[in-house]
């Protein structure tokens, strides 16, 4: 999960990075017409010869905004701005598609878009442009705990700062050119639209503090896997031990080193938790028959389809609760399939 930039002063300084790194590859300046809030005007760009970048400062006493556009030359001085990815200066307001964050493991700084589109065209819109695509979405919380989902545009500190760039570009004129040949406007397509605002639902259900909860699991994870422990030495049988592994959070042994069930903990519910957990308890079921848990926060409900799934593949789940001073563990949700 990334985090938000929320102070100005390091929304500035990214502004001032992104800014510094297109005139480093995009040298040439030129004048054109572009179009935008119903009016023509004459705007400095830089470009390469072929896109072209411009930013501004706006500021309109609503939303004041940092300005990037994007867009590609054509052969009179005259362009459309292809995507917008605009950058509130003193708030991070929902009406303007663009924001800046961080990631806290490598530090790097990312241009962000929550995949919003303007083009003044019938079936150009954000659920359209995002199940067309094969951008992933990402997880964005700020202090409060909210959560934003976005699509990285760019990391500012990237070596492929350029190709990202222009590989975002592209594919919202691919996608606005697609809407324009009407090739979306087909049932399937508007299916996998229904499927996507489905998907899209999970994102924005996310609760209003979830990010500080899950810092608060992740600062006690120790304590989790402690209690889960002492719950599960409750069960044992004859001659069989609990134990953990680097790549395991808890492993049941039995009298033969036999694997009689191991425990994946989570922070979380999303399909992205769910989903690595999964994974690395297929791949670390080493025995045969061997049970598999995946520990989860009480309180928080799994995406549609994923309790049926984890009870076809024999995956039970445990709940657990913080508590001020200690880890309680609810139990199985449901038995072995």
């Amino acid at each position: 999960m990334f985090l938000l930039l929320e102070d100005r002063k390091d929304k500035e300084r990214a502004q001032r990075k992104l800014e510094a790194a297109f005139k480093g590859i995009y040298q040439t300046e030129k004048q054109l017409n572009l179009g935008w809030m119903g009016n023509n005007r004459a705007s400095d760009v830089h470009t390469n010869g072929q896109m072209w970048y411009r930013h501004e400062l706006f500021l309109d006493g609503k939303v004041d905004r940092w300005l990037n556009w994007f867009g590609y030359l054509n052969s009179t001085n005259g362009a459309h701005i292809t995507v917008e990815v605009n950058v509130p200066t003193d708030n991070n307001s929902q009406t303007v598609s663009g924001f800046f964050a961080r990631d806290p493991a490598s530090g790097r700084v990312l241009l962000m878009h929550d995949g919003g589109l303007r083009g003044g065209r019938k079936g150009v819109g954000k659920s359209a442009y995002l199940a067309w695509s094969t951008h992933e979405l990402m997880e964005v919380a700020d202090s409060g705990g909210n959560i934003r989902a976005g699509i990285i545009v760019a990391s500012l500190d990237s070596r492929s700062f350029q190709t990202e760039i222009e590989r975002f570009v592209g594919s919202v004129r691919a996608f606005k050119d697609a809407v324009q040949d009407g090739l979306l406007n087909t049932e399937a397509f508007r299916k996998r639209e229904r499927e996507f605002r489905k998907y899209k639902r999970e994102f924005s259900g996310r609760k209003r503090g979830s990010r500080a909860a899950e810092i608060d699991y992740i600062s006690r994870h120790g304590d989790i896997v402690d209690a889960l422990k002492a719950w599960r030495e409750l069960t044992l049988e004859h001659g069989e031990e609990v134990t953990n592994t680097g790549y395991i959070d808890l492993v049941v042994i039995g009298p033969r080193s036999d694997v009689r069930e191991i425990f994946e903990v989570k922070t979380g519910c999303t399909r992205g938790h769910i989903y690595t957990a999964i994974g690395q308890l297929m791949v670390h079921k080493i025995t045969t028959p061997c049970a598999q848990s995946i520990v989860i926060p009480a309180g928080d409900d799994l995406p549609d389809g994923l309790e049926g799934a984890l009870k076809r593949l024999g995956i039970r789940t445990v709940r657990f609760q913080l508590k001020k001073k200690s880890v309680e563990i609810l139990g199985y949700s449901h038995q072995k399939a």
